[in-house]
């Protein structure tokens, strides 16, 4: 009996020392799968700094131009690099109240950079320059940006149009501002 006794406690050892090592293994087994996915993410850091250190970077200083590509439909494009970091389109006067005269989108890697509010410049410029004295201007309530770069350009709020801000602006260029 004693002998069995004995025998009972020595496997019930080795199971807890073998159950012992399997948590051990289990937990250096995790470590390690943890070790190599901060690794990992770590690499794909570098990945996204090297895209970034790559891709062409405009800065607020470069001049912008307008090309027309199409009938009232221009591409943005930077004077020194040549990249183009947008579009603006006139549909026409006073086409719609739901949608404006004019819309403008500045790609995302450039956006900030003031483009859009220049590019809304030179095209009032050009219909100035056509004798077209005023036209509206449409944005979204929770298009925060594009509602601040009609207000710097003295867009005057009309209403709202469902969940749109409609802005009349003035091309005259004496009623410009931060030009």
């Amino acid at each position: 009996m004693d002998e069995l006794l004995k025998e009972k406690r020595q496997l019930e050892y080795l199971i807890n020392n073998k159950k012992n090592e399997i948590i051990i293994s289990k937990g250096e087994e995790r470590q390690t799968k943890e070790n190599e996915l901060k690794e990992l993410k770590k690499e794909l850091e570098e990945i996204k700094e090297k895209i970034i250190n790559i891709t062409p970077r405009a800065t607020s200083d470069d001049l912008i131009e307008l090309i027309e590509i199409e009938k009232g439909i221009y591409l943005i494009r930077l004077n020194v690099t040549k990249m183009i970091v947008g579009i603006i389109k006139y549909r026409g006067y006073h086409y719609s109240m739901m949608l404006g005269d004019i819309s403008y989108e500045i790609y995302e890697p450039f956006r900030g950079n003031n483009y859009a509010y220049k590019a809304l410049c030179l095209l009032s410029e050009l219909l100035y320059n056509n004798n077209i004295d005023d036209f509206w201007i449409t944005a979204y309530t929770d298009n925060i940006p594009s509602n601040k770069i009609i207000q710097k350009f003295n867009g005057e709020f009309i209403q709202k149009v469902g969940d749109l801000n409609l802005y009349n602006c003035c091309t005259k260029l004496e009623n410009k501002r931060n030009r």
